[in-house]
């Protein structure tokens, strides 16, 4: 079976969403997506990035909501922590805020003094034990747990929807700011972010190409937040590389948000076979003393004798 080069992906969709209020803007991507699709997560976003053009619109346009939420609390029940140490808890593929209801009531709510939106003790504690509004189940991963698993090549097949836990205080140590690929290999959130370790390079690389800079931008405020009052908010994506990746929660401030359509409910797979590199035929032609053919260009071996170049004699002609 030949080495796959890449998945191309039929009959997919994406629809930029952008309202005043958040809430509608992601009741119209959900709509928009329906059921066999889905709202973009922070890591569809930067994969897209990955594959896209720098003119395409995932680039250029000022802020993209993702449906990727931080939420900061306590592990009443020390699950992932020990018992009532403060948490984050990074979603992926839809939380606590992912519903239009649930949202509109945070933002009818007073937001916090970050503009994050007021979460309740309940919502974090039944996070923290895989559910979600009407028993919706959530695999959760603790931080090394996740690291392992996605570094798995079906890791979001079978994960589409998760969750990551941290300590608040190994949250608050992650930089924030400008950083280099040195610094973002260590850095949790962003490996977080991108769904794991080689994602997160793959974006590092496109980003750094992009924004003709050695560093990128990812930034938090956990050391800023009481966990002693539960919240949460989406991350953002800017077209701008100095703001970059925000998880800064401001809801007042929504961006747009992407809905993702399949058209069909099972798409078509078209397998592309991996074509060696021209390096490695020319190399075996160049070792074997034979003519290499490459769209419609003959390459033949040749040898310099000090002074001209001599055509090489295929191996095996008399």
């Amino acid at each position: 079976m030949p080495a796959l080069l890449d998945k191309v992906i039929r009959d997919i969709n994406g629809e930029f969403f952008d309202n005043p209020s958040l809430h509608t803007a992601l009741a119209k991507a959900q709509e928009y997506a329906g059921s066999t699709g889905y709202v973009a997560s922070l890591f569809h976003i930067l994969h897209g990035r990955v594959i896209a053009p720098f003119e395409n619109e995932i680039w250029t346009t000022d802020i993209i909501t993702s449906i990727t939420e931080d939420d900061v609390g306590v592990d009443k029940h020390g699950k992932f922590a020990e018992k009532g140490q403060p948490v984050v808890i990074t979603v992926h593929g839809g939380g606590i805020l992912s519903s239009p209801d649930r949202l509109n009531k945070a933002n009818r709510e007073v937001l916090t003094n970050h503009s994050a939106a007021k979460l309740t003790k309940k919502e974090i504690t039944d996070l923290l034990h895989g559910v979600i509004r009407d028993d919706t189940e959530i695999k959760v991963f603790g931080y090394n747990e996740f690291l392992e698993e996605s570094a798995l090549p079906e890791f979001l097949q079978n994960y589409p929807r998760f969750a990551v836990v941290r300590t608040l205080e190994q949250a608050v140590q992650t930089k924030s700011g400008m950083q280099s690929l040195d610094e973002l290999n260590l850095n949790s959130q962003f490996i977080i972010y991108a769904a794991g370790k080689k994602p997160a390079v793959d974006y590092f690389a496109r980003a750094k190409a992009r924004y003709k800079h050695p560093k990128v931008g990812v930034w938090h405020l956990f050391d800023e937040m009481n966990p002693e009052y539960p919240q949460g908010g989406f991350v953002s994506v800017h077209s701008k590389g100095d703001r970059g990746i925000n998880c800064q929660p401001f809801f007042r401030d929504p961006g747009v948000i992407i809905g993702v359509r399949l058209d069909s409910p099972k798409p078509q797979i078209e397998l592309v076979p991996e074509k060696p590199p021209l390096e490695k035929d020319v190399q075996a032609a160049l070792d074997a003393q034979q003519p290499f053919i490459d769209r419609g260009l003959v390459y033949m071996p040749f040898r310099y004798d000090g002074t001209i170049l001599v055509p090489v004699e295929p191996k095996g002609r008399k």
